[in-house]
Formats: structure tokens, sequence, C-alpha cells
């Protein structure tokens, strides 16, 4: 059965004021002639009632805006929430990641942090390891030290941005300016470990040579 035509504003006020004087939907809609449903469905609603619903389904993109899209995400890296409020895109996030990940050549990935190693570096490393697989005793003049940098405005984090499988991947910079951060710093060697030590990110060498007489002694 086809759905009646919608309630007139003069059918509205008419329901409206036989409500008000205590009369029930069935007597409403005997009295107006219209169908008990509708009459319910305008008293359960109303001013919500015959007010058009969303399909929920995402507006079409045309395909420049598509191209627009792809460009920011290449050219740019900038990430979908950018890109939506730079191009004013009348769809959601969501949908602007579908695209992305639709255009078959871009990734969200992340960015790495420093540079793989080359083969170069691969085998030097190797090297190195051969050259002193027989050391005994001097070893026991040898020391590994290594330092930790903490961000006191927070850590620097993972960097995400739409990756073009055709380039290759970006490098994320180290932030050196600004901030404000803690250094920390240990070392290990043939008797043991030094306990961890603070100090100041842009130690000089006097400073530094300093923590290794205390942590070493």
């Amino acid at each position: 059965m086809g759905r009646g035509k919608p309630l007139n504003d003069n059918e509205k006020g008419q329901i409206i004021a036989l409500k008000n004087m205590g009369h029930s939907n069935r007597q409403i809609a005997e009295k107006i002639q219209r169908s008990l449903n509708v009459v319910n469905h305008f008293i359960q609603l109303g001013n919500k009632y015959a007010t058009k619903k969303s399909t929920g389904r995402s507006k079409k993109l045309r395909l420049r805006d598509k191209g627009k899209i792809f460009q920011e995400a290449r050219k740019n890296k900038l990430n979908a929430s950018q890109i939506k409020t730079k191009l004013d895109l009348p769809i959601g996030v969501r949908r602007v990641q579908q695209v992305l990940r639709a255009s078959g050549t871009l990734r969200y990935t992340k960015r790495t942090k420093k540079s793989p190693l080359t083969e170069f570096h691969k085998n030097e490393r190797l090297k190195f390891a051969e050259n002193h697989m027989a050391w005994t005793e001097k070893w026991k003049t040898v020391i590994f030290s290594d330092e930790k940098k903490f961000n006191l405005d927070g850590p620097d984090g993972f960097q995400y941005y739409w990756h073009d499988l055709h380039d290759q991947k970006e490098v994320k910079m180290s932030r050196n300016y600004g901030g404000g951060s803690v250094m920390i710093w240990a070392a290990i060697g043939y008797n043991g470990k030094t306990p961890i030590m603070c100090f100041p990110p842009k130690a000089n060498a006097a400073e530094y040579q300093e923590l290794l007489e205390i942590a070493l002694n």
C-alpha cells in the first residue's frame, strides 16, 4: 500500500486543537478524515513530522575533486582531516580516507625516523664484529654508552602521511630547538654497568668528561 500525502498545516492545526480538547487519536482521525496511522505519527513526532531524513549516503565527488584530494595527499602530505578542511569538501573525513585508499597508489604510513642502513653500513658493522671476535683482555678497556632524550613538552611521536608508492619514503627530521628536554646516559663494560645519569642535552666536552668520571668511579 502506498503512503498517503503528508498532513498540511491546516490539518496539523486541527489535530493539535482536538488533542487539547481531549479527543482520542481515533476520534481525531475520523473528524479530519485522515488515517489513524498518520495522526499517530504526527502526534509522536511533533515538529519533526515530515522532515526529510538523511539517507546516510555520502555525497558524490566530482572527478576534479578527487584529483585535488590526491594532489594534496601526494604533494602537500596532508592528512584526510586537513584535506577536507582545506578543500571545503561536502563529505566526511572517513570518506576522504576511503577515496585515498581506493587510489591504488597511496598508503597511509609512518615516516621513517632516520635513513635505513645501506649495504656499506651493514658490511662495515659486520667487519667490526669479525675483527673483534678474538678479543679477550682488550674488552676490559672498552665501554659502550648510549643516551636517551625525553622532551618536556611531550614525545616527538610518530608522524604519518599518505605515501605515494611511486616515490621514496619520507624521513622525519628530529627536532633540534625548543620544547626543553632531559637527557639520560648509561654505559656497560666488561665489569658491569654504570648508574643512569642525567645531564643537559647540550653538554660540552668538559661536562661530558665530568659525567664519565662520576659514573665510572
